[in-house]
């Protein structure tokens, strides 16, 4: 469902004949809460995706604004250091992190 991909922290459901427990799945489903999750706190903010990474004074390589956009629509997939980069910057990232890993 690539047109709510970031924009629900609503879990998606799989895709016909996708087990419900893939890791693919979950690693998709992780993404999409984070991606929600991110987007909820640059809201709140009150400061939009260009603003917040232009205001980072170490930005990680490769933390774009293109590549940020990509990976909050679900087009590029999560690194680690992405996973990382967010759950240091925002503690709702980090209990999405553990609520998902622990279901």
């Amino acid at each position: 469902m690539p047109k709510v991909f970031g924009r629900s922290s609503a879990h998606f459901s799989p895709a016909d004949g996708v087990d419900s427990t893939d890791p693919r799945l979950r690693a998709a489903q992780l993404q999409h809460l984070i991606a929600n999750a991110v987007r909820e706190e640059i809201l709140a903010l009150g400061q939009n995706t260009d603003q917040y990474l232009g205001a980072i004074d170490d930005p990680l390589p490769g933390l774009s604004y293109d590549r940020v956009i990509r990976l909050l629509r679900g087009k590029t997939q999560m690194q680690l250091a992405d996973l990382v980069f967010w759950a240091d910057r925002f503690e709702s990232i980090r209990n999405v992190i553990l609520r998902e890993l622990n279901t």
